[in-house]
Parts: structure tokens; C-alpha cells; sequence
């Protein structure tokens, strides 16, 4: 797993460091420096653009550490009332012969060069870019030139990703200790490009809690998925219901039992309106289709159950059907019109559920904007989990899943999953993770990130144009 940070918790951390071991600012700014002036091997000029505060010192002492190792070194400081290891730095740069060109208020044109180092603002950056700050990072963006950020982005918000006035495009970035949450959320996802992770000195662990949201990789995933064992038999892989499809959107209920089936389900249960049985029988075979009209046919389709799935294509008025879930003491996983009759109900979701809604469907439930869920979806996913008291996967490019304690962004996937049917499929894959004795919070964050490696997989076989939902399975 790689454990992110906000920029409030890794300022904290670095001030609590120093201050329990005695570790000096300038030898973590050296550590920082040299791993920036490494991603610069092979680079003969660049141009530093270095800020009034503690990430231009970074800048600046990879400009002496790039100069020392042959390079030609341009430096632009900015502001004043640089702090005393920001001078420190500055003088030690002036002792190997480097000029420093102070920006005051008009910018020169840039000069031409290798690359350009983004180390105007680092994660303590608060307030929108500005003046000739944002005139900077204009030129920087038109300028065509590779850019390499220290630590973060200059103009992105550490914690949440957001753009703070002006933003610059990098296309590497080498952030410090752990990457910054922002660099996993967009638009700051977007802006970092290429991440690199360099240690300063300060222990992995240290500071860690279980609130630090993770992000998972393929080593962990296999060791979450139980075994197969050879005497086994479909009972040992648990029986799923799923309660979804309608008239014209059989094919939801379709996408989603064959998603179930592929992840590893014993048995699973299409419960569909009888006009949509043959539909599912025929794309998914393997399944079990049972004709439900009822409150009471929800119930009998429950019987033996290991876990539910119910949402994809049910309908707007579905939430008669929903009933007899409420009392079904198995876990479950609410999507689609399963959560858009929560909100219209006000109800909380069943004791032992995971829901998935993708940001409109989170705004109908927080009876908030579209927007006001993107601007920071870890924030947005707490209020789901208050809200609906379940485990929470809001769904994006960049999924959020928490459990109201621990938080694991998701940064599987492709643009190839801007499709329809693609959460149909993920709420299959659930199911079946569920079925198969997976946590709550377990199934949903390892259900996400196999629906993105699936997508990424298909539009690698498809093209990302061409890749359906209903490919993925075959990537699973």
C-alpha cells in the first residue's frame, strides 16, 4: 500500500520531527534538494523558479546541488521576507558562483532551457496565485518546456486537489516523505504528471495513523482474495442476490451478475421482472434468473442468501421493492436507484451495506451540488457516511472508499470507463467479494481497484474509445 498525506498533516509531522529529534530544517531540505537534483540527471540548463519559502530553499539547494554536478543553473527567487533557511540557502548557492536573479515585480522572458524546476510554492500554499505569481505559471504552461515541481505543483491545494487560482502543468513531480492526497485527486492528479516519492530523512512510519488515506497495489490485492482451495465447492463461494433490471434496462442486470460471476461467486441469483428474464439468462447463463414483482418475492429470493446486490437499471419508484432489505441481516451493496430512493425516502441504508454512488447521486443524497462533491470528495464521503451510516465508495476518476475511519483512494482505472454499464459492473464485483467473506470496506476498495485495472485491461485490448462495460469481465 503507499500511505498519502495532507499538507496540514505533513507540516505537522515535519514540525514534530524536528522538534522530538533534534533534526535540523536544513538537513531535510538537503535530502529533499538531492533527490530533485537527481531527477535531473542527463539535464545540462535549467531554470529554477524558487519562492519566498521553505519549498524555494528546496529549489534553491537543488540549483547549487545541479550546479555542483556540472549543470547551468538559472535561478529566479521570488518575494522577500525569506525565512533564515531560505537565506542560509541562498547564500550557499552565491558560494558555488551561482547568480541569483531576484523577481521583485515584472517577469523576464524566459530563457531557454532544458527545464524548467517548480519550486515557486510548496503544500503550505493557502490562498489563490495571484499577480505575477499567476503571470509566472502562465508562461511556464505556454511555454512548451519540461517542468519538473518540487514537492507539489505550484497553485495546487495538497490536501484536496483543487486549483488555487492558477496552477502549474508539471510533467514530473517529486514529492517528499509520502505523496500528498491532492496528488492522487483531480484536477491536482492532472497537474503533478509523472510522481516520484523520495524520502528526506524522516522515518515511513513515523506519524503514521489509521486515518491516512492509502492507495492500493496489485501485491496487495491478491493477498486480500481468499484461495481456492482444491475440495471445494460453489457453497464455499457464497450466493448472491441481485435485485436489479426493468423493462429496457435488462442490461444492467445482465452486466452485473456476469460481473459477479466472474470474481469468484459459487452461485449468484438474477431477481428481475419477469419481461427481463430471458434477457439475463442469455447473456449470463450461469446464473440463476427468479421472477420478483413483490415486497414478498424479494423476500422468498433472499432465503439462504450469503449477500445482496440491488440498484442498477431498478427504476425510480423502486422503493417498495427495497423493503424487505432493510431487515436482511446480510451484508449488501447499494447503487443506482437503490440510492436514489434513499434520498428520496430520507432513509439511512441497511445495517451492513457498501453504496457507490457516483457525485450526482451523492449530491441527491446530501441534498447538495454536483460540485460541491467534487470540490473535495474525501470531505463529501465523511457526510455520505454520516448520512447513510454505510461504507462509502463515491465514485470518480479518483474513487473515495471509507469506512468513517480509515480512507483509501482508488487510482485504478482509464478514461475507456466514461461509459454507461461500467458501475453496473463494479457492483458485481463487490457482491461477489462480499460473497466470498471480504469486510465491508475490504470488498468495496478491492472491488474498485480490480474494476480499474479490468478497464485499464480492456482499453489496452479495445482502444480507449472502443473498450464496453461489458468487456471487463473478461479481465477480471
Amino acid at each position: 500500500m503507499i500511505r498519502a498525506i495532507s499538507s496540514a498533516d505533513m507540516l505537522a509531522l515535519e514540525r514534530r520531527f524536528m522538534d522530538e529529534t533534534g533534526t535540523p530544517a536544513l538537513l531535510l531540505m538537503e535530502h529533499a534538494a538531492a533527490a530533485v537534483a537527481g531527477a535531473l540527471t542527463g539535464t545540462r540548463r535549467a531554470l529554477f523558479l524558487c519562492g519566498p519559502g521553505n519549498n524555494g530553499g528546496d529549489g534553491l539547494a537543488a540549483a547549487r546541488m545541479f550546479r555542483m554536478n556540472g549543470g547551468e543553473a538559472i535561478v529566479w527567487q521570488f518575494g522577500g521576507n525569506a525565512s533564515e533557511v531560505v537565506q542560509h540557502q541562498s547564500a550557499m548557492l552565491r558560494g558555488v558562483g551561482a547568480a541569483i536573479h531576484k523577481i521583485a515585480d515584472a517577469l523576464p522572458k524566459l530563457p531557454d532551457v532544458d527545464c524548467i524546476v517548480d519550486a515557486m510554492f510548496g503544500i503550505g500554499l493557502s490562498r489563490p496565485l495571484d499577480g505575477m505569481y499567476a503571470e509566472a505559471v502562465e508562461r511556464v504552461n505556454d511555454s512548451g518546456a519540461e517542468v519538473l515541481a518540487v514537492d507539489i505543483a505550484s497553485g495546487i491545494d495538497g490536501t484536496t486537489g483543487r486549483i488555487l487560482g492558477a496552477a502549474i502543468r508539471a510533467g514530473r513531480t517529486v514529492t517528499f516523505h509520502r505523496p500528498k492526497t491532492g496528488q492522487f485527486l483531480y484536477p491536482g492528479r492532472e497537474y503533478t504528471g509523472s510522481l516520484a516519492v523520495a524520502p528526506i530523512g524522516i522515518p515511513l512510519e513515523y506519524g503514521a495513523t489509521v486515518s491516512d488515506p492509502v492507495t492500493l497495489e496489485d501485491s496487495d490485492v491478491e493477498a486480500f482474495l481468499p484461495p481456492r482451495k482444491p475440495n471445494s465447492h460453489k457453497g464455499n463461494y457464497g450466493s448472491v442476490m441481485i435485485l436489479a433490471g426493468s423493462v429496457g434496462m435488462a442490461g444492467t442486470a445482465a452486466l452485473c451478475v456476469k460481473a459477479a460471476l466472474r470474481s469468484g461467486a459459487g452461485l449468484v441469483t438474477a431477481a428481475c421482472p419477469p419481461q427481463t428474464m430471458p434477457i439475463v439468462q442469455t447473456l449470463a447463463p450461469e446464473a440463476i434468473a427468479r421472477a420478483v414483482e413483490t415486497a414478498d418475492d424479494i423476500r422468498a429470493a433472499l432465503e439462504g442468501k450469503t449477500c445482496a446486490a440491488v440498484g442498477p437499471g431498478l427504476g425510480r419508484d423502486a422503493l417498495p421493492l427495497l423493503e424487505p432489505l432493510f431487515d436482511a441481516d446480510i451484508p449488501q451493496v447499494w447503487d443506482a436507484d437503490a440510492l436514489n430512493a434513499l434520498a428520496e425516502s430520507g432513509r439511512r441504508a441497511p445495517a451492513r451495506s457498501i453504496i457507490t454512488p457516483h457525485p450526482g447521486e451523492a449530491a441527491r443524497l446530501l441534498g447538495t451540488s454536483t460540485a460541491s462533491i467534487t470540490a473535495d470528495p474525501i470531505a463529501a464521503a465523511h457526510r455520505l457516511r454520516e448520512r447513510t451510516g454505510a461504507v462509502v465508495l463515491l465514485k470518480g476518476a479518483t474513487t473515495v472508499i471509507t469506512d468513517g475511519e480509515s480512507v483509501t483512494l482508488n487510482i485504478s482505472g482509464s478514461p475507456a470507463m466514461a461509459k454507461g454499464g461500467m458501475g453496473d459492473t463494479l457492483t458485481g464485483i463487490i457482491a461477489a467479494l462480499l460473497a466470498q467473506g471480504l469486510s465491508l470496506y475490504d470488498a468495496a476498495r478491492v472491488g474498485a481497484y480490480m474494476h480499474g485495472r479490468a478497464g485499464s485491461r480492456a482499453a489496452a485490448e479495445h482502444g480507449e474509445r472502443s473498450a464496453l462495460a461489458s468487456d471487463l469481465s473478461d479481465y477480471l
